[in-house]
């Protein structure tokens, strides 16, 4: 983990010591009434690096060395004062891209979150202080929302029949370029002695060339509405400038009228039971997943003692999650009766639970790592059938609405504007990141818990939940 600076990390530790637990054995050592850190010059060279004075390294001539830090925070700040920050913008940012996708542009939401990750980059290259790196989880927290707004652009441009097959086929290839990035991040540093600098300079320049191949091949559209504006507004009109200039001219009234027959579209689709209790189940899931996943780095040191190979391994849990992200396409999931869809959730959601459970209680390397990418597997696959089925019910929601329309009406009836997909899907993000913000403020910020202590209450957490959606599915 490139900001923790083990050096800090260790002064933080013998801070916290009492008196008679400060001694050489554990790299501290007591002196002018404090619990200082054992300088690297006076550790053996045989001990030099080891889990006691892991914030020294052995230097080519035989010494005990400071090892290089790249930036200065304690595991600690990184953990309690700059991760939780990505998550506290999160829930801002997903209120204000959700609806102003919908109702202005898609692709100006989706560029302001390309922007955003951009600026994470060069924040992350030339940015020192602690402020700096607050505001570089804000600014990459601007891009995730913005991911999420991109996974309801798929639905607006493409038919129901399609919505499995895209959904599995954009978080695939999300997880598989991360996975790439690991693999290549790791052979870099282990091959080459590739520095976090360059390695920063290599992420920012492919970040800002995706950034351009983005902003070229996104379409120009505006939101959902366009099409209902063009034919129950001034056509004339519509045909002369862009939809962007038809929203922003129509009166509030207008606006909000369109915007609440649109929420037609989710208060139909939400009449089904079992979307509620699938949606109650998804939200605490992806809280665990996302929190486990943010620090699967911390998870990783504490069960190695070392950063080394961590990217190879985060590559091949992310491998198996691009695997269950496209394995309902793969078995066509979407040509299964509901029954049998249940049945294949209730499975993967019990897996999931069983694959945290063992993690937590066994937590050692191996066996550890195996389980959680067995975890990444499941929760993908029960990811991608959310987020279809979610779409799909808002679709089937706005044809049953069009169908009301055409019966009730003597001539032909106005089409309905398309499902508020954007909205749906922020609105349930949203609702997860808030449970997220409870959870992490609880339990890291206030407890000032251990990462294991902290796995084992997301586990019973996502366990709970799995309970839940289980007993929901049997009440049906």
């Amino acid at each position: 983990m490139y900001l923790i600076c083990p050096y800090d990390t260790q002064v933080d530790t013998c801070h916290d010591k009492c008196t008679n637990d400060c001694n050489y054995d554990n790299g501290c050592i007591y002196s002018d009434s404090n619990c200082g850190v054992v300088p690297c010059y006076n550790v053996t060279y045989s001990q030099c690096g080891n889990d006691n004075y892991d914030y020294c390294s052995q230097s080519d001539n035989h010494q005990c060395d400071d090892t290089y830090c790249y930036f200065h925070f304690s595991e600690n700040q990184v953990n309690n004062e700059i991760y939780p920050w990505s998550t506290y913008a999160y829930l801002p940012f997903l209120l204000l891209l959700g609806p102003f996708a919908e109702i202005f542009s898609y692709r100006i939401a989706i560029i302001v979150g390309i922007i955003g990750r951009i600026i994470t980059r060069f924040l992350l290259l030339y940015g020192t202080s602690l402020v700096d790196m607050q505001l570089m989880q804000v600014t990459y927290a601007m891009g995730t929302a913005a991911e999420d707004v991109f996974s309801a652009y798929i639905y607006y441009l493409l038919p129901s029949s399609y919505y499995y097959e895209a959904t599995g086929y954009v978080k695939a290839s999300a997880l598989i370029c991360t996975c790439v990035s690991g693999v290549l991040g790791d052979l870099l540093v282990t091959q080459d002695h590739t520095s976090i600098k360059v390695l920063l300079i290599i992420s920012a320049a492919f970040v800002c060339a995706g950034g351009l191949v983005g902003f070229l091949v996104i379409k120009q559209k505006s939101s959902s509405n366009s099409t209902y504006l063009q034919e129950n507004y001034d056509t004339e009109k519509a045909n002369d400038i862009s939809p962007f200039l038809i929203i922003k001219e129509l009166p509030t009234q207008s606006k909000l009228s369109i915007f609440m027959l649109q929420l037609q579209c989710l208060y139909k689709a939400l009449e089904s039971y079992k979307l509620i209790i699938f949606t109650i189940y998804w939200v605490i899931g992806n809280c665990v997943y996302t929190t486990l996943y943010g620090y699967e780095v911390s998870i990783y040191l504490d069960l190695t003692g070392s950063n080394d190979w961590n990217g190879s391994v985060l590559a091949i849990m992310l491998l198996a999650g691009s695997f269950g992200a496209t394995l309902p396409t793969l078995v066509g999931v979407n040509k299964w009766d509901n029954n049998s869809v249940s049945y294949v959730l209730v499975f993967m959601a019990l897996s999931s639970s069983i694959s945290l459970l063992l993690m937590v209680k066994i937590w050692e390397t191996v066996p550890t790592l195996l389980l959680f990418t067995i975890f990444f597997f499941t929760w993908q696959f029960i990811n991608v059938l959310y987020y279809a089925h979610l779409a799909t019910h808002l679709k089937n929601a706005q044809i049953i609405i069009q169908n009301n329309l055409n019966i009730n009406d003597n001539e032909d009836a106005p089409t309905t504007p398309e499902p508020p997909y954007s909205v749906a899907i922020v609105s349930v993000v949203a609702t997860s990141v808030v449970l997220q913000v409870i959870s992490q403020s609880i339990i890291f910020s206030f407890l000032q818990s251990s990462i294991r202590s902290a796995s084992y209450v997301y586990t019973f957490l996502f366990i709970a939940a799995t309970i839940l959606y289980i007993l929901g599915l049997y009440a049906c």
